[in-house]
């Protein structure tokens, strides 16, 4: 059956999976690994942009350089949007809710907004460059970490590291697909040489032994380190197939994770510092333009230029420019007054968001170093906290913050709710 463009954007199932698909089909170009080296002169003609977050600054910053004049409206009192790293002091201002400060001690700060850049994202590795921020490496995948599946199989209820449930899966897995081989249970058009390739590969992929049965090994990690001495190490036993199968750990909650999906691929990087370095960044280059305070309410298209109505402290406002650059998200234009075309309105109206919740947790000490050896990566479950996030940063320092929850859809819709009723400020741990 055919799909429309935007059909196939409201159904997909993952945005992820969406991102390299409109890639391929044209919707999205490739972000330019270098300046965009622009031509022509803006003779001082003005333009008007709605929002100071990232996009909106990069289009500053981009005509100023050729000779126009702009103005950035924002409606919130910093820059950034969405990038958004959350200190001592921080403040923000939800609807129907009230004013939250956070309350971290000096110095600790996580990501409320985008913690990760993939090293495919060149766009932003340019700015990076050109502005002068310094990146370093986001430690995405960790075999440390755990999985935790709630449920009534051996495996339920308990922490799991991630690599026991990797290897022995892979090495199951491999083994069964070695059998069926040798049974000439495959018809692939294999040559003998070939098939003796496959087992050759399956052997090493998943620790087969030499009568391609998985035993497991050192990868899989230890009961007993090995050390000084006569200490080789204990391997630990493979956990039955049927055991992870029923205790759900083959479920979509931990298969679908991050070292498959293009957009999460190693290597990834971080600001250094914080991510919203990059917005300060910008804001340095662009902030003489910015008007804070300032809460767009319509948009007209005029026969020269356009008209802009907003409101700040002093009351409703009107501006004039020559041209207009709009940023603001669109569930939020949605609601503003316009005169777009009905197509476009239309589109506006019809491009969902994803629902996503997170909570900065600062503990006394680094447990999940210290007693877990757990450096970065993600811990994964299948109840509400979805996600357990490790700072990839200040490693072996004495305090920390990690994320301790970050959910989707409506599990973070219900917790967004709840925090905001019953949470006056952001609050920490100071004990585990």
């Amino acid at each position: 059956m055919p799909i429309s463009r935007r059909a196939f954007l409201r159904n997909g199932t993952s945005a992820l999976a969406a991102y390299p698909a409109m890639l391929a089909l044209g919707m999205l170009r490739s972000a330019p690994a270098h300046a965009f080296e622009l031509e022509g002169s803006g003779d001082n003609k003005h333009v008007l942009i709605l929002g100071a977050g990232l996009a909106g600054m990069a289009a500053a910053y981009e005509l100023q350089k050729l000779g126009y004049r702009c103005t950035i409206l924002e409606a919130r009192q910093r820059a950034g949007g969405r990038v958004f790293s959350v200190r001592k002091g921080s403040t923000n201002k939800e609807t129907d809710a009230p004013l939250q400060t956070a309350a971290f001690d000096d110095g600790q700060y996580f990501n409320a907004g985008p913690s990760r850049i993939p090293h495919h994202h060149e766009l932003t590795m340019h700015y990076c460059k050109e502005l002068g921020v310094p990146l370093q490496v986001y430690n995405n995948i960790n075999e440390a970490a755990y999985y935790f599946a709630e449920g009534n199989g051996m495996l339920s209820n308990k922490k799991v590291r991630v690599r026991e449930i990797h290897s022995d899966v892979r090495g199951y897995t491999a083994e069964m697909l070695a059998k069926a081989i040798d049974q000439g249970q495959l018809d692939a058009g294999l040559t003998k040489e070939d098939t003796q390739k496959i087992i050759e590969f399956l052997r090493a992929e998943g620790g087969l032994d030499i009568d391609k049965l998985y035993k497991a090994s050192d990868r899989r990690g230890f009961i007993e380190h090995p050390g000084a001495g006569d200490k080789a190490g204990r391997i630990a036993d493979p956990h039955r197939l049927s055991d992870i199968i029923s205790s759900g750990l083959m479920d979509p909650d931990f298969y679908n994770v991050a070292e498959y999906a293009y957009e999460l691929q190693m290597t990834m990087f971080q600001a250094v510092g914080g991510m919203d370095t990059i917005a300060k960044a910008f804001e340095g280059k662009v902030g003489t333009a910015i008007k804070f305070g300032c809460q767009v309410t319509a948009i007209h298209n005029q026969p020269e230029g356009v008209k802009v109505t907003y409101k700040d402290n002093g009351g409703e406002k009107q501006i004039t420019a020559d041209l207009c650059i709009c940023t603001i998200p669109l569930p939020v234009l949605s609601n503003i007054d316009h005169n777009f075309s009905s197509d476009v309105s239309r589109a506006i109206d019809f491009v969902p968001y994803m629902q996503t919740c997170k909570i900065g947790l600062q503990f006394k000490r680094r447990f999940w170093e210290e007693d877990e050896q757990i450096y970065g990566g993600i811990t994964h479950t299948n109840n509400e906290l979805a996600q357990i996030f490790y700072p990839s940063y200040d490693y072996l320092g004495k305090k920390g913050i990690l994320i301790g929850f970050y959910n989707f859809n409506e599990r973070a819709k219900r917790w967004a709710t709840w925090i905001l009723c019953n949470v006056s400020s952001w609050r920490w741990t100071k004990a585990v």
